[in-house]
Order: C-alpha cells, then structure tokens, then sequence
C-alpha cells in the first residue's frame, strides 16, 4: 500500500519534497532543469534551441559553481567560528574570487559615490570641455 501523504506546506508543496524524498522527480532537484535553461535562452535569443551536450555541460558547471561557492562560505563560516552560513560569507567568496557584487546583501554596503561630483568638479569639467570645442573649431582662423 503507498505510505500517507505528506503534509502541506504553505507554498503548496509537501514535507517530503523539502526534504528531497524519493516522490520529487530528479528534473526537479536540478539546480537548473532543463525546462529553466531553455526558458532562458528564448528570453535571451527567441526561436535559439541547444543541444542535449550543451544542456549537460551548463548545467553540471551551474551546480560546480553552486558546490564551489557553498563549500567556501561554509569554510568561511567555520573559520568565524560559527555554526550559522551567513549572506556575508557567500558575498565575500562571490566578491573575491569572481568579482560578483550582489546588491542588497551584506553587511557594510559600500557607499555609492556621486554620478555628479561636486560644484567645483563641474565648473572645471565645463571649463575643458569649452577649451576643447576652442581648439576644434577656431574663432578667427
């Protein structure tokens, strides 16, 4: 006889597939199945198919690049010894090995410098930019 249901989450989903139990299809334990990879690639090139070999081959490097980043901010973790994997641990080993700065996350966002500058940097900006359109058109030549 099939063992009970399962109990019902708040998103719809049952405990056992929280906790990957055999009752989730293996496409849907992948960190990105195949129908995501092409639902990616019709947003980025419409009508664009790929090949089962270059499905495969992103998909195993998603997951090396997940196992790696997850594996380091726990080593990170460790080191703070904390038992807790926390944002900042992901964002340092992002930050520093793949130059990848998340916004919104982290603990000391760093400050965002002014697009504009100051009152004397924009007088001397117009300042140049005024002698440059003097030496591309002349008065008087």
């Amino acid at each position: 006889h099939p063992p009970p249901p399962a109990p019902a989450m708040a998103d719809g989903a049952n405990a056992d597939q929280r906790v990957g139990a055999n009752y989730v299809s293996n496409e849907s334990r992948e960190l990105l199945p195949r129908y995501k990879l092409q639902q990616l690639l019709a947003d980025v090139i419409p009508g664009e198919q790929l090949s089962p070999d270059v499905e495969q081959f992103l998909q195993e490097h998603a997951d090396e690049f997940v196992e790696n980043v997850t594996e380091f901010a726990c080593r990170l973790a460790k080191h703070r010894k904390s038992k807790v994997l926390e944002s900042r641990d992901i964002q340092l080993y992002l930050e520093k090995n793949w130059n990848i700065r998340v916004p919104g996350y982290g603990d000391d966002p760093r400050p965002q410098r002014s697009a504009l500058g100051s009152d004397l940097h924009q007088a001397r900006l117009k300042e140049v930019s005024l002698h440059q359109q003097q030496l591309a058109h002349p008065s008087g030549a």
